[in-house]
């Protein structure tokens, strides 16, 4: 059993449809952020949001293909995201993170 670990949360939102590959370098934004490495945890929710921020159910689907953490040598390490906005327009999609290093 591993013991337990700090958890981190950051979100931000982005623009498009299809499929979208993504990269986030969350310790490059805050420094309070934990180093990632290829070993690190995530999980992540997409909603698609107004031009306000405000999340709602549209009739868009978004799909999360993929997501995974890794590391770098300059020891800053990324969340990797692959994820599917079925629409045929660009959406603003909120994606919310939680990792533990």
């Amino acid at each position: 059993m591993n013991p337990a670990t700090e958890t981190y949360f950051f979100s931000t939102t982005i623009s498009g449809n299809g499929v979208l590959d993504e990269i986030f370098n969350p310790n490059q934004v805050d420094d309070r952020m934990p180093v990632i490495t290829e070993l690190s945890n995530v999980l992540l929710s997409a909603a698609e949001v107004t031009s306000d921020g405000v999340p709602f159910q549209g009739d868009a689907s978004i799909e999360i293909l993929n997501v995974f953490c890794s590391g770098d040598p300059a020891g800053s390490g990324s969340v990797n995201v692959r994820l599917n906005i079925l629409w045929n327009a660009p959406l603003n999609v909120r994606l919310a993170f939680v990792l533990w290093p």
